[in-house]
């Protein structure tokens, strides 16, 4: 007599990919296993082949956690090893092994990208969504962020098991456009999260019970801006034969219907499920960014896994995430955003651009909410960061404020406050009581500071103290927001 509780999951997975009608490069990419019963899948951003790397960058990433041997506290990757627990020390929710690796993978990824878009010029503004969905026992557990998404058809109905992470969905969910509207809508690539621009990852996590016959699909924007719902159920209900021919005829459709994006389709279908004496729990949740500590993790990992060089950051390397990342973002959506105050308010969540790295120090005004967009639009026939003709960015390496040399510098501060008006014209900003420029330069600019202590003070017109921060200090390579 067989034991029904020792009988496994079973699971088919099948997947297609087009660069569609009208880009010449395809940045979306996808991974999947079914002895792991692993999918991940990439929408990567950045042009020039940088959004093509930073999805395959998340998606090998995700794939080597999962490979590796071992227990969550002590996982082999090749010849190093990392600590999944430690990796999530900073959340309260109880994880599974799987969940643990998922976020470990996820986060990691996120840092590995960040370090290439810093240690190669070439790379920055690259950055990507993510998905990753895992089968094991009763559940599907995935992960997300960006506006990729996970749908499920069972028994005929589909649902849509993920949230968007875009500025037209905060608007919906705001009830600040109509059904009619959003249809049309012009910026439907703004997006509030993404792996590879910000320090830290903020991550949905959704653990959903299994039911024999349910058929997953995970697919990029480029799929469900094509195809609406009753046309993706009529695909994957249709007697195609094999998964493979509905994830071609899906991605066949969408390329007829509308082609003018990367599309991809990803298929997961459940076989068979084991019965069980314990009622399986849903979860759903979304874990915020990780802390400073788990930063130096991960970054410390990523270079033993990945053979980055530890090295100290000049000026360039110091540009690239400052000028893209927090320069050039916040400048260009400032103008972008500021146009449209009518329509857009105060963000619900914590998605700008500095995921800080001393969480304590960043309280985002609502200005700051709006202004820390990450922001993915098609131009012309690739991805970039949305760009303004009359926008100003100061070129790789100008700095208002000179160290010493360029290879003392740590890493950047900005400084986040109500300093819009007129009685802050004048006002100066010291650093351990000398003078270095004026405080608008900074707001646009952020400040350099080499490795020591600093005592920070912004002096009105008449020499008043307006607002001071003390024993201020930058871990290498670290870009951070100070609140006033």
């Amino acid at each position: 007599m067989v034991d029904i509780n020792t009988i496994a999951i079973t699971c088919k997975m099948a997947a297609d990919t087009d660069v569609g009608g009208k880009r010449t490069e395809n940045e979306d990419f996808y991974y999947f296993s079914e002895a792991k019963k692993s999918f991940f899948l990439g929408d990567g951003m950045g042009g020039h082949a940088k959004g093509a790397i930073a999805s395959k960058l998340a998606c090998e990433t995700l794939r080597d956690i999962f490979n590796g041997e071992g227990s969550v506290n002590h996982l082999s990757i090749g010849a190093n090893f990392a600590d999944c627990k430690k990796v999530c020390g900073d959340i309260a929710q109880p994880l599974s092994d799987t969940g643990c690796k998922l976020i470990t993978g996820i986060r990691l990824a996120n840092r590995r990208i960040l370090q290439y878009s810093i240690t190669d010029k070439a790379m920055r503004g690259m950055g990507t969504t993510f998905i990753g969905a895992i089968v094991s026992e009763q559940k599907i557990t995935f992960a997300h962020v960006g506006d990729s998404r996970v749908y499920r058809l069972r028994k005929g109905k589909l649902s849509r098991l993920t949230r968007d992470h875009s500025w037209l969905n905060e608007l919906i969910e705001d009830n600040e456009i109509s059904e009619k509207d959003a249809k049309t809508f012009s910026k439907k690539n703004v997006l509030t999260r993404a792996l590879g621009i910000a320090p830290g990852a903020k991550i949905d996590f959704h653990e959903a019970v299994l039911q024999k016959g349910d058929l997953f699909l995970l697919c990029t924007d480029g799929l469900y801006n094509a195809l609406a719902d009753d046309l993706i159920t009529s695909i994957l209900t249709a007697h195609y034969g094999s998964l493979d021919n509905k994830a071609h005829n899906l991605i066949k459709k969408a390329n007829t219907l509308d082609g003018s994006d990367n599309i991809t389709a990803g298929l997961i279908y459940i076989d068979s499920v084991p019965e069980t004496n314990n009622e399986p729990i849903e979860t759903k949740v979304t874990f915020p960014e990780e802390p400073h500590s788990t930063d130096l993790y991960l970054d410390q990992k990523a270079r033993q896994i990945y053979n980055y060089p530890a090295h100290r950051v000049d000026t360039k390397k110091i540009a690239t995430i400052s000028g893209i990342s927090a320069l050039a973002l916040i400048a260009l959506a400032a103008l972008f955003l500021s146009e449209r105050s009518d329509v857009v308010k105060k963000s619900k969540g914590d998605t700008g651009l500095f995921s800080n790295i001393k969480n304590e120090e960043l309280h985002r005004s609502p200005d700051m909410d709006r202004i820390t967009e990450l922001v993915k639009v098609q131009v012309g026939k690739t991805k970039h960061l949305y760009k303004q003709t009359e926008a100003k960015i100061a070129a790789p390496g100008h700095k208002a404020f000179s160290p010493q040399s360029d290879s003392d510098i740590q890493g950047f501060i900005y400084l986040n406050g109500d300093f819009g008006s007129p009685k802050y014209d004048d006002t100066k900003v010291f650093l351990n009581n000398k003078v270095v420029g004026a405080l608008r330069d900074f707001i646009k600019q952020g400040i350099p500071l080499e490795d020591e202590t600093y005592h920070i003070e912004i002096i009105g017109s008449s020499d008043e103290l307006l607002f001071e921060k003390k024993e201020v200090k930058v871990e290498p390579r670290e870009v951070r927001a100070l609140k006033f």
